[in-house]
């Protein structure tokens, strides 16, 4: 976009965030401008139907309106941290209890400054359990997170390392019925040494 109008009237007013912006007239559109702003927030702003006047500053008068707006009230904000654990889910007999995923990415958005962490809303959609057959690769489901009901991003939930068989866990989680077992194997061992005692000959001379 070339250097205009809006450009030299913005330096009056004592910001350089303008870098450029470029006027035109559609029958539909009527005067409209477009303009690009990099303060703290890097927008393009199209601006259309502003009404007729012999210096045309109506339109730029709305851009710079527009521009402050969103300077005061929206920022860019790190929705989620990639080193943040966006959702946990339960391993069936794994080492772990809970396997974490994490995006990959920081995921940074335009929003509202008054934002906070409980405004943002998790919603997945998939398998609750991963069994030791899953196959690394797998995907699991999707999860969508959103702001006002507004979805920031969408991914894909994919199991990154199979999840094993682990015996020890298998035994906390059943302890139990693996009581239980080990008892019986133990009382089943002792009656075979009796009978086994029962057998045996002895020889005196």
């Amino acid at each position: 976009l070339i250097k205009s109008t809006l450009v030299k009237y913005s330096k009056t007013l004592g910001t350089d965030d303008i870098l450029g912006s470029k006027t035109g007239y559609t029958k539909k559109a009527g005067l409209c401008m477009a303009s690009i702003s990099n303060g703290d927030l890097d927008l393009l702003l199209v601006t259309a139907d502003a009404p007729y006047e012999s210096t045309r500053q109506s339109s730029i008068i709305d851009a710079l309106n527009i521009y402050e707006y969103y300077d005061e009230n929206y920022h860019y904000y790190n929705v989620v941290n990639k080193e943040d654990v966006i959702l946990s889910i339960e391993t069936k007999y794994g080492k772990n209890k809970y396997q974490d995923f994490r995006l990959k990415e920081d995921l940074i958005k335009l929003l509202p400054k008054d934002i906070t962490k409980e405004d943002i809303k998790y919603e997945y959609n998939g398998i609750n359990l991963i069994t030791s057959d899953m196959e690394k690769g797998t995907k699991l489901g999707t999860l969508t997170i959103s702001y006002d009901e507004e979805e920031l991003t969408k991914v894909n939930i994919i199991l990154e390392d199979k999840v094993n068989f682990n015996m020890f866990r298998f035994v906390k989680v059943h302890w139990i019925f693996s009581s239980i077992i080990f008892l019986l194997i133990c009382f089943i061992c002792l009656k075979l040494m009796k009978k086994k005692k029962k057998k045996t000959v002895y020889k005196f001379k």
